[in-house]
């Protein structure tokens, strides 16, 4: 699902974007919530619910605040929402650039033109949201890009990470400490010194080991049973 907010003070403009965007939406088979906004200061005001916004089409002309001081606001906070420019008049087509637009459109709003606006904006998030669920490796001999979802399990021998996929094994220089960091803490856990797990195949936790669906066993350390638990339970609440 997009979670689109529309920034608009003129309810008629606001009701030609909501029409546009459901015929958009229902055109390319996507979910899409929307959520409208006044002023660039009720927008602000809200910003810690707006953080999971995917895409903002922003009125430059509004009262007071006016869309791109809104912007240069917003990106301060959040560098990855894909604005989208709208107004009626074309003196701040740079100005809207420098903020990282997507596009700036002049009303009267073109449908085409907010089609390939959009269609431009959910490209960037496709590869964004691609970019987050995928491990970069880079070998002796390449750089590959793994999806997490392929990794079942890491294990460290001598400074070397041994990585276990669903039909092959990769194997890379890397301390673990780093590639801990490095890991979403929402799908893998450190349950010992040398492994590193993806939740997603784990089967079932013992009191020194845990197992996974292909029946692999894999040692946890003493003392972190309770947070391999903890992490476990969690993870099937999400």
């Amino acid at each position: 699902m997009l979670k689109i907010a529309i920034c608009e003070d003129v309810d008629i403009q606001y009701k030609i974007l909501e029409k546009y965007l459901k015929v958009w939406a229902l055109k390319n088979n996507i979910t899409i919530h929307l959520v409208h906004y006044k002023s660039s200061e009720e927008f602000l005001f809200n910003l810690d619910e707006n953080m999971d916004i995917d895409i903002l089409i922003l009125d430059i002309q509004m009262k007071e605040m006016n869309g791109i001081e809104l912007a240069k606001k917003l990106r301060e906070k959040d560098e990855e929402i894909a604005i989208i420019f709208v107004t009626g008049v074309s003196e701040y087509i740079s100005k809207g650039y420098s903020v990282g637009a997507i596009n700036y459109i002049l009303k009267p709003l073109k449908e085409e033109e907010l089609f390939d606006s959009l269609e431009r904006a959910y490209k960037k998030i496709k590869q964004l949201k691609e970019k987050k669920e995928s491990l970069k490796v880079i070998t002796d001999k390449q750089v590959v890009k793994i999806r997490y979802s392929d990794i079942k399990y890491f294990v460290v021998y001598s400074h070397y990470v041994h990585i276990e996929l669903l039909n092959k094994k990769i194997t890379y220089k890397k301390r673990i400490s780093d590639l801990e960091e490095e890991l979403p803490k929402t799908h893998f856990l450190r349950c010992h010194r040398s492994y590193i797990v993806n939740l997603h195949f784990i089967k079932s936790i013992e009191k020194e080991s845990l197992t996974l669906d292909d029946s692999t066993i894999i040692p946890i350390s003493r003392g972190k049973r309770e947070k391999v638990l903890e992490l476990f339970m969690n993870y099937f609440d999400i």
